[in-house]
């Protein structure tokens, strides 16, 4: 992917390495960065931590998926759309969908069907997907944010794609790549209605920012007396 490429090329020019995870760190020691490399936390897990107490909940109540759409090798290939779109259909709850606008103009032109009890949503604001992460029972997402979001509030995650960033989800248990198969999406709706047993602590404790704040000042603590 276009930021994949872009992260890598950043990584090998930087002088400091802030990782959210320690599976993030071994990947840069695959890459041969070892230098200026610190496992801090997670950033986004900051913000959830931060902003949890704002989140405005949906007035539906009931138990529900939460659902986004917006990745191009899902939305530029009707098909697998279609495919996707027919999987949440026989989703065991009601699946709740805001829509990208890009999703939502490919839906129209291309005239697919929304099937089963999805139900399509403006895009939401971020304290409201907030609400609705707290609320749902689980989530399927071609996001790479929503994947981690969806951990934060320790809800099992179906990743409608061929490949994650979080690979660290996926060996933990709280993720599951399934691609855009309607079957392969199905079969994984009875282990995304199972609550998960374990929570592990894999991106920090919401302190990330303040984390790469201290490094940086003794850094530059440090340079200056080098200087001095």
């Amino acid at each position: 992917m276009p930021e994949e490429i872009n992260r890598v090329l950043t990584d090998h020019v930087s002088d400091y390495l802030f990782c959210p995870s320690e599976g993030a760190q071994a990947q840069l020691v695959r890459e041969g960065i070892t230098q200026g490399v610190h496992v801090v936390g997670d950033v986004m897990y900051d913000a959830v931590c931060f902003y949890r107490q704002k989140a405005v909940f949906p007035e539906y109540e009931r138990p529900y998926a939460l659902a986004s759409l917006h990745r191009a090798e899902n939305t530029d290939d009707p098909q697998r759309l279609q495919g996707i779109l027919r999987a949440m259909g026989h989703a065991p709850l009601p699946v709740i969908l805001p829509l990208h606008p890009r999703t939502r103009l490919i839906l129209d032109r291309e005239c697919l069907t929304v099937h089963g009890q999805t139900h399509i949503l403006e895009p939401q604001s971020y304290f409201a997907m907030l609400g609705h992460l707290e609320r749902c029972a689980f989530v399927i997402t071609d996001s790479g944010g929503l994947q981690k979001e969806a951990f934060f509030f320790g809800k099992k995650c179906i990743t409608v794609r061929d490949e994650t960033e979080w690979t660290e989800l996926v060996e933990c248990g709280a993720n599951r790549v399934v691609g855009a198969e309607e079957t392969a999406i199905r079969a994984a709706f009875p282990w995304a209605m199972q609550a998960l047993s374990y929570v592990p602590e894999l991106y920090g404790q919401g302190d990330a920012g303040e984390r790469i704040v201290q490094l940086l000042v003794q850094s530059e603590d440090g340079v200056r007396a080098e200087e001095g």
